[in-house]
């Protein structure tokens, strides 16, 4: 019996077979496409936006030194909400989500405690400001009833020292007897308060202004000085007793 005739695959069933090797370049090609790629990557570029924010969030240290600088975390804040935006409209060909994240929360950081820090210092000079207000108030209503010892108590040490209670009674008791001038009939603080801390001793003082009504004369305004002695504020200078000037020291050989 004759060996049957073996059977030729078409070329077509060549080339429709999946697994076919033969030299079939469509069977390969075939296989190709179906690993094409799976061993590259494509390069995501980083958001310029989310580093800027970053960058700014660091610098935002400044603003602990200067509370002008306060615009620097405010600008890192915008950064990254603009990177943010700008990264998810990407399609993926951005990335730096997590940079952006970082620099609004260190710019949020700084800015929460720069601008607690002013907060409470404009609340601290509200409230001097009002007991300095509250001191020259006390200080001209016991004028007015001619309590000068009580007055007196309302004056600092070093004014004491300059101006005994005999010399403050004297010089008050005169003006209220003089015809041109007579009681003090109100005696107020103008409200607008300048306070100030001394570098070398560390101490607060304040600088104000009274406008005092007399009983024959015109309203006499006079500039105050008041500083903290124990925990209050007294009067330090006051125009009607004003500081006297230090002699000059005599030279040698000056006339005696």
């Amino acid at each position: 019996m004759a060996d049957p005739i073996p059977q030729q695959s078409s070329p077509i069933e060549r080339t429709v077979n999946p697994n076919g090797d033969g030299d079939d370049p469509l069977a390969k090609l075939h296989r190709m496409s179906r690993t094409a790629g799976l061993g590259t990557q494509e390069y995501v570029a980083i958001n310029v936006a989310a580093v800027l924010a970053l960058l700014l969030g660091i610098a935002s240290a400044l603003a602990l030194v200067w509370n002008l600088l306060l615009i620097i975390p405010l600008a890192g804040v915008v950064c990254g909400i603009v990177a943010l935006y700008q990264i998810g409209d990407s399609n993926g060909t951005q990335s730096g989500r997590g940079i952006a994240w970082s620099g609004i929360a260190l710019s949020v950081l700084v800015a929460a405690v720069v601008g607690g820090r002013v907060l409470l210092d404009n609340l601290q000079t509200r409230s001097d400001r009002a007991a300095v207000v509250s001191a020259v108030d006390n200080f001209g209503k016991k004028l007015i009833a001619s309590d000068f010892k009580g007055a007196y108590d309302e004056i600092g040490p070093r004014m004491q020292q300059r101006v005994p209670f005999s010399e403050f009674e004297g010089q008050m008791q005169a003006r209220y007897k003089h015809p041109a001038h007579g009681k003090i009939t109100s005696f107020n603080s103008t409200g607008l308060v300048n306070i100030e801390t001394d570098p070398e001793t560390g101490k607060q003082y304040a600088q104000t202004q009274a406008v005092i009504a007399l009983e024959h004369g015109k309203a006499d305004p006079a500039a105050m000085l008041l500083i903290i002695e124990n925990g209050r504020w007294v009067v330090e200078s006051f125009d009607w007793f004003p500081q006297r000037p230090q002699a000059a020291p005599m030279q040698p050989g000056a006339a005696q």
